[in-house]
């Protein structure tokens, strides 16, 4: 399985719940790293928060969480985010192997739905030709 990682706006705060945050994820990692994901909320537009897509590499969003976490005085989750950022430090080559492969899985379909259209307006544009002739 390939790491995901991903961006969501809501509301992640219990102390203020009418305020909504981004928080930022990565998800996917195998059962033998020992945990499932990473994530961290932040301020919308704040100097922590990132756009996040399909093409974001994971340890982008690994390190910038991180970064964030690291400016915490007090955390629960610090250490826990330290280990599982070394966790990908450390098996970089195997889940970036993945995550390159799940890539190019997507974008192949991508590049096929895309040349499927090509060929839909083209049919399109010989039919209106037709009856323009007719």
């Amino acid at each position: 399985m390939a790491l995901l990682c991903g961006r969501s706006e809501g509301h992640y705060d219990f102390a203020h719940p009418g305020d909504k945050s981004a928080q930022l994820w990565i998800h996917g990692f195998p059962k033998e790293a020992g945990f499932s994901g990473i994530n961290e909320t932040m301020e919308i537009g704040g100097e922590f928060d990132m756009d996040v897509d399909s093409d974001t590499d994971p340890m982008e969003v690994a390190d910038l969480i991180l970064k964030r976490s690291e400016n915490y005085w007090i955390s629960t989750s610090k250490e826990e985010i330290k280990k599982r950022v070394q966790w990908m430090r450390d098996n970089e080559k195997t889940w970036r192997l993945e995550w390159c492969r799940s890539r190019i899985k997507s974008l192949d379909k991508r590049i096929k739905e895309l040349q499927e259209r090509r060929v839909n307006y083209f049919d399109q544009i010989r039919e209106m030709r037709e009856e323009v002739l007719i």
